[in-house]
């Protein structure tokens, strides 16, 4: 089950905010535990998930098993702060959105194959499968999609 963790970033949000997300983070966890299910937050700005040490932190404080991260770069960072937060968030992740951003603005996916590479090189490290979900498809072409998907092929490949 995906779910975002709250809508205020982890910069802005009061304690009582955050202990608020903890405790329905716990329930979502431990109902969805009874039904052998898994509760995902989306790393993504504008949540307590958008920094990885806010991520690990809230982790930690939900304290639940099936609790885990859906990964994607933050396209307002840096190569380095993604590759670090790739990293750290690794044991927790199970899905991965992949795309092209800078800022705001789209792109096909082989424009940052070098990149992607390291990204998919620590994925593997993990020795897990984890699940690609390709989104955001350059000027939001649904061809776009199928070149989009050939090219992530040809990474795994």
């Amino acid at each position: 089950i995906r779910v975002w963790a709250g809508q205020k970033g982890s910069a802005e949000i009061t304690d009582e905010e955050r202990r608020n997300v903890v405790r329905e983070l716990q329930d979502a966890c431990d109902t969805a535990w009874n039904s052998g299910l898994t509760v995902s937050l989306e790393c993504h700005n504008w949540t307590l998930t958008d920094d990885w040490n806010s991520s690990l932190r809230l982790l930690e404080e939900v304290s639940r098993d099936n609790l885990k991260l859906y990964w994607q770069p933050n396209q307002f960072r840096d190569t380095a702060y993604n590759l670090e937060a790739l990293r750290r968030e690794l044991p927790y992740i199970t899905n991965v959105h992949v795309f092209s951003w800078e800022g705001k603005e789209h792109y096909p996916l082989a424009r940052h194959e070098d990149i992607w590479r390291r990204y998919l090189d620590i994925l593997a490290s993990s020795g897990r499968d984890h699940n690609l979900l390709l989104e955001f498809m350059y000027n939001n072409e649904p061809e776009q999609l199928k070149t989009d998907a050939a090219v992530l092929k040809s990474w795994l490949a």
